[in-house]
């Protein structure tokens, strides 16, 4: 939700501001004196300011834009002016001002300049948070997103738990990071943490690699081992790919979470160990139990807390801040400059599937920072992400010819495009209002609007 505050003591102004804006991602708040504007502005809680030039008794807002420029406010301020008052709106943008508007106050161009005015100040927020990121702690798991934020409350809440958990989502979305994030946090934070891939390990060997063996146990026991989770003895283990396990592994898996005590091959004695259990998988247990795949009774136990990882395509908003960590991380790895992406490659970003996830975006971003210098263009990402062509790029719309349109009112022309794009979003998502809200990037609530402002009726509705 952006915050926007606007100042002018023309009721009027303020108020065709709020209804312009009405059902959008946007909270207007207002003032309607110079005063009160000031120290909203330089509250800090606002990502735009509409400021008016002249006020009652002769007073303008120049005096109000120098204390802000003074004082270092970072939040940006749209000059609105009378034609009369042209020489003052440049004087303000001098002054720094982000850009100034005639009045009266044109739509399209006013939303225009918003867009890219709170586009800028959402750049400088990810690159603020970017900073304050220390990039040595490489397992925190990040993202700007409701989902993301709702992952890390998750962990916060069963770090200190000493419980196992299971962490699901598809390959390359970060369960790992989870993991170790989950072991930052608690008790076991200074103790050993022990990573296994249980899809990486044949199975004739995973039962000992995870609970030892003696020597002579089996031909090549040429000696003794203790396994991984022995070593684990304290600390974190971490199984990844659990649904990978056979049967026979899943038992003995079972057995030690019952009794805390694991008995290596060629052994008869047990040994009780001290261990927290992160498991992890990219596969859909619930189905795996349905066809006798994987145990219900481990499932059970494994999943005492769960954390799912949605897909970074689920979560776009989140590729900005990823992107930009990873590229200043690997730009100090490598003693580089960090090359700079404009708005629009950020757009071509977010719209790209990214079927390999997090891992993906890693990858992408370290080429960035080995082959490129300075701004990646549009030629540099098609060299350096070929796959983000059109058939990958959700959203795409059949083109169209001008002549195919009557020539119309630009009004009219608008409403009729918009018309048609909804339908076709409505069509291509089984009439899901919700579905098509996300594609839209609006909320629901607007989306129904603009449909009853349109005319537009969902087909469940108009054939019932």
């Amino acid at each position: 939700m952006n915050r926007i505050v606007v100042v002018d003591d023309d009721s009027t102004i303020r108020n065709s501001l709020k209804i312009m804006f009405y059902g959008e991602n946007i909270e207007i708040d207002e003032a309607d004196n110079l005063e009160d504007g000031y120290k909203k502005i330089s509250s800090g809680i606002y990502q735009l300011a509409l400021l008016d030039v002249h006020f009652h008794q002769g007073a303008t807002c120049l005096p109000v834009l120098e204390r802000l420029k003074f004082e270092k406010c970072e939040t940006p301020v749209i000059v609105l002016s009378g034609a009369a008052s042209a020489s003052e709106a440049v004087r303000a943008v001098q002054l720094g001002a982000y850009d100034f508007l005639e009045k009266p106050i044109p739509e399209q161009r006013l939303r225009i300049l918003m867009e890219r005015c709170l586009k800028e100040v959402h750049l400088k927020e990810v690159l603020n948070t970017v900073s304050r990121t220390d990039s040595r702690h490489e397992s925190s798991f990040l993202g700007m997103s409701k989902p993301a934020e709702a992952i890390r409350r998750k962990i916060a809440k069963y770090a200190d738990k000493n419980v196992p958990v299971l962490v699901t989502g598809e390959t390359g979305t970060g369960k790992e990071v989870v993991a170790q994030s989950l072991r930052e946090m608690s008790p076991r934070k200074n103790k050993i943490f022990v990573a296994v891939n249980a899809a990486a390990i044949p199975d004739a060997l995973l039962e000992s690699e995870l609970f030892g063996h003696k020597r002579g146990a089996f031909t090549g026991a040429v000696s003794d081992s203790i396994g991984k989770i022995a070593a684990a003895d304290g600390g974190t283990l971490f199984l990844d790919e659990i649904g990978d396990l056979s049967h026979s592994s899943q038992s003995k898996l079972l057995r030690f979470l019952e009794t805390g005590e694991i008995q290596r091959i060629g052994s008869n004695q047990s040994t009780r160990v001290d261990v927290r259990i992160i498991a992890a998988t990219s596969r859909d247990l619930q189905k795996e139990m349905k066809r006798n795949l994987f145990r219900s009774d481990l499932y059970y136990r494994l999943c005492v807390a769960d954390i799912h990882i949605q897909p970074l395509r689920e979560r776009p908003e989140d590729i900005e801040l990823m992107l930009m960590t990873f590229i200043h991380r690997f730009a100090a790895r490598h003693q580089t400059a960090a090359p700079v992406f404009s708005v629009d490659i950020f757009r071509k970003l977010q719209r790209y599937s990214w079927p390999g996830n997090v891992r993906e975006l890693r990858n992408f971003a370290e080429r960035v920072v080995i082959q490129c210098e300075g701004v990646v263009d549009e030629a540099a990402l098609e060299e350096l992400l070929p796959a983000l062509g059109a058939s990958n790029i959700s959203g795409n719309v059949k083109s169209f010819q001008t002549e195919d349109f009557q020539l119309l009112p630009l009004k009219q022309f608008k409403n009729e495009l918009e018309q048609k794009y909804i339908l076709h979003v409505l069509e291509s998502c089984g009439q899901n209002i919700t579905q098509a809200a996300k594609i839209l990037r609006i909320e629901r609530a607007y989306l129904y609007a603009v449909m009853a402002r349109l005319g537009i009726q969902r087909q469940t509705e108009s054939s019932s």
